[in-house]
């Protein structure tokens, strides 16, 4: 369930450097991590930057959570009935995507809390280079499948990037990617 905290730091750390890079240079005000798990990420990259951060994952997950640095709110991703009525200048989803049997209700709540100059990074392990040994993950994807899905559910892939988990054993690919909300064509 939640790893220790000197485990946080083996997975996605490229996330939320480029996260951070993003809120230095844009001068970003409030961040949303979706499925935001131990926040110790969060804590060394964004929270010495921005202190207004909202974070989401499963309740029992949550209440684990100790650090201030943020606020923690419990929820199933897979319902995607959380309104926050607010809309974020970042919005990170860090390796949570392939945990999930309904993707699509965590782009929707996604998509409902970001405006057109929300920077949206979405990161996944390549299903082609990807070691199946995590029995959490529902599914995998291909970059391609990735861009296709985020693209037809109206979040505008404007960039991708991989990495390469090198604290894993065995090592994988991860790749990552830039959105921002499509406002063409009904997606609102």
């Amino acid at each position: 369930m939640f790893r220790r905290n000197d485990e946080a730091f083996l997975y996605q750390t490229p996330v939320y450097v480029d996260a951070r890079q993003f809120i230095i240079e844009l001068g970003i005000k409030s961040v949303l991590d979706v499925g935001c798990g131990n926040p110790q990420k969060l804590k060394a990259y964004i929270y010495p930057f921005v202190d207004n951060i909202v974070g989401l994952d499963l309740q029992e997950v949550v209440d684990q959570i100790e650090e201030t640095c943020g606020t923690w709110i419990g929820c199933d991703l897979n319902d995607g009935d959380i309104d926050l009525k607010r809309i974020f200048g970042l919005i990170i989803a860090a390796d949570v995507i392939e945990h999930l049997k309904k993707p699509i209700k965590m782009l929707n709540l996604i998509k409902q809390h970001a405006d057109e100059n929300t920077i949206i990074l979405i990161s996944t392990p390549e299903k082609t280079k990807y070691y199946p040994n995590n029995l959490s993950h529902e599914t995998t994807y291909t970059g391609v499948e990735m861009i296709t899905m985020l693209n037809e559910n109206g979040l505008h892939v404007e960039q991708t990037k991989s990495y390469v988990e090198k604290n894993s054993k065995p090592r994988y690919v991860s790749n990552m990617f830039l959105c921002k909300k499509d406002l063409k064509d009904g997606h609102l």
